[in-house]
Parts: structure tokens; sequence; C-alpha cells
């Protein structure tokens, strides 16, 4: 509680122009909970996954910010899918051997740090390049934090900047996800997009999200 008011104290006055808020979610094929509300005339999309037990799921790391219209920016940084390039190791009905496909991953220290540098960072300075600084905001999760990554991203975010901005790294307040706009709303109007969508395998969820 004591992290919240002082954050509050601290941000009273921002304006939020120059912020990011960032963080990954799990969205799966299929959820066998809840209720969809569909318009009269439409029927439930059927899904029909192999196992109950075992989901299709995909983690996406998404990047957002406050719409800027007078600068023609609608808030949206980026949305990338937490993945390696994997090599098929023998023929199957979906790759053939030695071809490389994409392949779900765990989210870690070292993953989160390359796909900030490598993929967040430049589309920060490529979408926001009037700001002179942009914060980027993240939850305390280990992934997020460990390895000393915030210190290690806080000076990948000084360096090959090319004219972009500085990016800075901050770590919000523990127990907030409502102060992270992807966990306020984000992560679940997209997580119903998938739900609405006929989608049916995981390259499905991949075309839904991003």
């Amino acid at each position: 509680m004591g992290n919240r008011l002082a954050f509050a104290k601290l941000h009273r006055r921002n304006t939020w122009d120059n912020w990011v808020d960032l963080d990954e979610k799990w969205f799966y094929l299929w959820v066998n909970k809840g209720t969809l509300k569909l318009p009269p005339g439409y029927e439930q999309v059927k899904k029909c996954p192999q196992s109950r037990a075992h989901i299709p799921k995909v983690m996406f790391l998404s990047a957002i910010a406050k719409p800027d219209p007078a600068r023609n920016f609608d808030g949206n940084i980026g949305i990338w899918r937490v993945c390696e390039p994997y090599a098929a190791k023998k023929t199957s009905k979906n790759y053939q051997k030695g071809q490389v496909y994409d392949k779900d991953v765990y989210m870690d220290a070292p993953k989160f740090r390359k796909m900030c540098t490598q993929k967040v960072f430049k589309a920060i300075r490529e979408k926001m390049p009037w700001a002179d600084k942009v914060t980027v905001q993240m939850d305390g999760a280990s992934p997020h934090t460990g390895k000393d990554s915030v210190n290690v991203l806080n000076i990948a975010g000084r360096q090959c900047r090319h004219g972009g901005p500085i990016i800075e790294m901050l770590v919000q307040p523990s127990n907030s996800p409502d102060l992270n706009a992807n966990d306020l709303g984000y992560f679940a109007s997209m997580a119903a997009r998938v739900n609405k969508c006929h989608v049916r395998d995981v390259d499905g969820i991949v075309k839904a999200v991003t």
C-alpha cells in the first residue's frame, strides 16, 4: 500500500505523454469458462481442441502508450510473439525435417532483455521520435528484474539512440496490475477478440492478435 501511495504522489502531475506500459500474456486457443455474448442471428464458433488438458497457447509481449492524435499516433507500439526459431528434427504432419519454424518459449530474463533491445526499444524510437525520454513501465516479475535486467536495460536505453529518445525502465509497485494499461484492459480485449475469431490453431492465434 505504501508503494502505491508513493507512486501516486510521485506521478500525480504526470501527463503520461512519453510513457509506455510493457507486459506479456499467454493467449489460449480455447477457454472453457466465462460467458460469450453474441448479437441475434450469430452462432457461437465451435472449437475442438485435441486435448482439454493441453490447450494450445501463445505468449505475446505488448507495449502500448498514450495515443496522440495530433501526431497521428494511435498508442500502439507493438505486440510480439515470444518464440525462438527451431529446426524440426524429424518430419511430421506439420513440418518437414530441417524446416525452421517459430517455437513458443517461456519468458526469462535473457529472453526479455533480448526482445527489449531488439524489438521494443527499436519500435519506441520509430513511433515516438519526438520524445527526448521515454519511460517504460513493467511489473516486478522475475524475467523483468532478474539477473540485474533493469540496470542492463537502462544502460542499453541510453545507447544506440541514433537521434531517438533515451529509454528508461521503471518497475511498477507490487500487486498493482491496475497501473499497467495492458493488464487494465488491453489484454482482456485481445483475449475476447481471439475467442470470437474462427481460430483453430496456433497460427490462428498469432493472426488474431497481431
